[in-house]
């Protein structure tokens, strides 16, 4: 959603950026306890987490491959999401209650560095979590148009697992 366009989502809610990892959490408490929408948290995912993510098969071959990632979610459900080339973060504020992941890409390997809520994108606490990602290796941003809380929560503790 462009973030012209109205949403119905409760302007109370607490922003988010980065993992329960940083917070000490274990991957099942980061589920039960860290709403991906609702909670506040910063840091960069540390290069042990255990993310699983693949291309779309269905897309191999075509001009689409190199746009759409999939990262597993603790549940185990795919999330797809749109790969946005770090030349182009800028544009990644202009959606709202969406989550930027942002991404170490080596050959086919990918790697998630943090997790950030629209919502904070371009406030001083997004851009200083964006810094730090970009000095951890950020090559590419994946986003996610995730419709309910519970499929953002879903992602983001399978990211941080």
């Amino acid at each position: 959603m462009l973030r012209s366009q109205p949403t119905d989502q409760p302007a109370d809610l607490k922003e988010f950026a980065g993992n329960c990892a940083e917070q000490g959490r274990t991957r099942v408490n980061c589920a039960t306890e860290c709403d991906p929408v609702a909670c506040a948290r910063t840091g960069i995912i540390p290069p042990s987490c255990r993310a699983k993510g693949g291309r779309l098969v269905a897309l191999e071959g075509s001009d689409l491959a190199n746009l759409f990632y999939c990262w597993t979610g603790q549940s185990g459900a795919r999330h797809v999401c749109r790969v946005i080339p770090i030349e182009q973060e800028a544009t990644i504020a202009d959606y709202i209650d969406v989550v930027a992941i942002a991404v170490l890409r080596s050959g086919d390997l990918r790697r998630p560095l943090c997790v950030l809520s629209t919502r904070i994108f371009d406030t001083a606490a997004g851009r200083a979590q964006r810094a730090r990602a970009h000095m951890a290796g950020c090559t590419e941003w994946h986003v996610y148009f995730g419709d309910d809380s519970h499929s953002m929560q879903d992602l983001t503790a399978g990211l941080a697992a």
